[in-house]
């Protein structure tokens, strides 16, 4: 586009000039055509020196705005940067016996070019259930929006911990329950809350150790009560796996061989460097996520007993880029940031 402006202005300039010529020959005669033209290209020169030294203040007050108008944060683009020299170029040519006029053109330029050109980082506080989903989705974001994530995993009791606290974050991935526990406190705003997925649970082992029988819930105590160490979280699915161990009467029998970690990327380290005869348990996500540092995914829990935990996204109150916030929420919903949650893992 701004190739064919150039082109445009540059042909105006040229026929400006021969018609000029022209208009200056037919009063004085052809003869004197070409000394006329010859006149009118060396004070058009002289004109352009002039608007040269006149634009020079000019030009530096419109550096320095643009530096002002670029929000904290912010990443310009070499086409951004190239786009506005090309915009000045065509403004010198337009506006070239009027600086004011193009200064003033620039100055309306900015916020144009500052809404659409600067790319915003999200800050993302997440369960670490969906970390493969989300790193999928990140490029999604680039690509649809322009922006980057920037995420930090806990469990949802520290998640719970580090919003009560007062910490600040663009958006939050967690259980509906603890959103809805924010929401009531005044740190989210309920309104912007999209579902991102649900991630069911499964049996881990370390590499090279034998798979237990998980076929059926029967199989499965029969594993537990012959395995030399149980391995699971404090977290959510850890809750879980207390109430389901003690439904099939085996709570109390499991707790001496039993260790338990705040998250699921401690329980994975555990397991991958374990001994023995050793049953680790974790969402499916985070065990596939561990995989190449040496862990096996058996399974998933028996049908009968699979435990589901579902995660919402939610804007922050103290968000301080709510639009770019909002237009990260809206690609969770769309095919493909769907299809990168589902195809790791997140249903």
């Amino acid at each position: 586009m701004f190739a064919r402006l150039g082109r445009v202005f540059d042909g105006r300039i040229l026929r400006c000039i021969r018609a000029r010529c022209r208009r200056r020959s037919d009063e004085k005669g052809s003869v004197h055509g070409d000394h006329v033209a010859g006149i009118a290209l060396r004070r058009g020169r002289q004109r352009h020196d002039a608007r040269r030294q006149r634009s020079r203040g000019l030009m530096q007050g419109r550096q320095s705005l643009s530096r002002v108008s670029q929000p904290a944060g912010a990443r310009g683009s070499a086409e951004t940067i190239g786009l506005v020299r090309e915009a000045q170029r065509l403004l010198r040519i337009e506006f070239g016996d009027n600086p004011m006029k193009r200064f003033l053109v620039t100055l309306l330029m900015i916020p144009a070019l500052s809404a659409t050109s600067f790319a915003a980082e999200i800050s993302i506080l997440s369960a670490g259930a969906v970390e493969t989903g989300l790193q999928a989705f990140a490029p999604v974001v680039k690509r649809e929006t322009g922006n980057d994530i920037k995420t930090q995993f806990n469990t949802t009791p520290q998640i719970a911990q580090r919003i009560a606290a007062g910490e600040a974050f663009d958006i939050v991935i967690a259980p509906p329950d603890a959103i809805a526990k924010a929401a009531k406190d005044g740190k989210v705003v309920a309104e912007t809350q999209v579902p991102v997925g649900r991630v069911g649970g499964g049996v881990v082992v370390r590499n090279g150790a034998s798979a237990p029988d998980i076929s059926s819930v029967d199989a499965l105590k029969r594993a537990l009560l012959a395995a030399d160490s149980v391995v699971y979280n404090t977290a959510s699915s850890g809750i879980y796996l207390d109430k389901l161990f003690e439904k099939m009467g085996i709570l109390e029998q499991l707790k001496p061989k039993t260790t338990r970690y705040p998250g699921g990327s401690e329980v994975m380290a555990h397991v991958s460097k374990g001994k023995g005869n050793e049953i680790g348990f974790g969402a499916i996500t985070e065990i596939k996520a561990y995989e190449p540092k040496g862990v096996r995914l058996v399974g998933p829990l028996p049908t009968d007993v699979q435990n589901y935990t579902s995660y919402d996204a939610v804007m922050m109150t103290g968000t301080t880029s709510p639009d770019a916030a909002k237009a990260v929420l809206k690609q969770i919903a769309t095919a493909a940031g769907k299809a990168a949650f589902t195809s790791n893992g997140v249903e």
